[in-house]
């Protein structure tokens, strides 16, 4: 199996593409981005999950999320 890095990651998508263009290359941050929010959010992996407490308050209409929040299972 491949040992992957971010420039490995990034090699074998322009690869698979065949696109060297820049204009994906400067979107490559972005699409990592997108794609790793895409795994959390869909994927019930245990490790992308986190507990976290908060406080709600009556008559406050919101809530701030922790750092690193993607999606909230219940309440």
């Amino acid at each position: 199996m491949i040992a992957w890095t971010y420039t490995t990651l990034q090699t074998a998508i322009q690869d698979w593409t065949e696109d060297t263009s820049t204009e994906l290359s400067d979107q490559f941050n972005e699409i990592v981005d997108l794609a790793e929010y895409r795994c959390a959010k869909d994927l019930k992996i245990p490790e992308f999950r986190a507990t976290s407490t908060g406080n709600l308050v009556a008559s406050t209409a919101t809530y701030t999320p922790p750092t690193g929040y993607v999606t909230i299972r219940y309440l």
